[in-house]
């Protein structure tokens, strides 16, 4: 399932040696694994959650919870409801860390980023985004929502030594970097056109 995909992804991604001639000596052959193409996800609607969930790990990622994505890159399309990203959709509690992702992303409804469409207490750190995205509330060239949870424990999300350069539009919490954040944003720039017709920000949309 899930936890044993996360804890041996590393392994599995790590290059693999291959036999050379003797007539190339002394060179080395490695095989190095990349993510190609597009993922699509069938479901019976008799077991939905469960059914979808775990196929969409083989997606990078639909959903990380307190995993780490480390030096990964996505190019391409992406476009849904709410919560879409160009690498990671719902970030809980992970990390991701010196990524990129030049990614078209579309969503009809709220929630969507360049790079993570929710980082929901997790951080994001060394990352970029250059894909256009287009939504309709909490909308970022980077991240779409930046929460910070409130009373009790005080945990929040942080972006750090970030920048997005994509073009970002929609209706209501449009930023170049984050659409709505209450958590942290340290050192980040954004150098996308940004519109939208309310709480609209070069780098953050709505900041709480």
């Amino acid at each position: 399932g899930i936890n044993y995909t996360l804890k041996n992804l590393s392994g599995w991604m790590k290059p693999s040696k291959r036999h050379v001639s003797v007539l190339f000596q002394p060179a080395s052959n490695k095989v190095h694994y990349q993510p190609k193409g597009v993922v699509g996800v069938i479901v019976p609607w008799n077991y939905p959650l469960y059914l979808s969930l775990s196929p969409m790990v083989g997606a990078l990622a639909g959903w990380l919870q307190e995993g780490i994505i480390r030096s990964c890159h996505a190019s391409g399309s992406v476009s849904g409801t709410g919560k879409i990203g160009g690498l990671v959709g719902a970030n809980q509690e992970g990390k991701l860390m010196f990524c990129d992702a030049d990614v078209m992303v579309t969503s009809t409804d709220w929630i969507s980023g360049g790079l993570v469409g929710d980082n929901e207490f997790g951080t994001v750190l060394g990352c970029s985004a250059s894909g256009a995205i287009n939504g309709v509330n909490f909308v970022g060239g980077l991240v779409g929502s930046n929460p910070m949870e409130p009373g009790g424990e005080l945990r929040y999300g942080t972006i750090k030594h970030c920048h997005a350069s994509g073009a970002v539009s929609g209706t209501m919490g449009i930023g170049g970097l984050c659409g709505a954040s209450s958590g942290r944003v340290d050192r980040c720039y954004a150098s996308g056109a940004v519109s939208g017709d309310e709480d609209i920000g070069g780098l953050v949309g709505y900041n709480s």
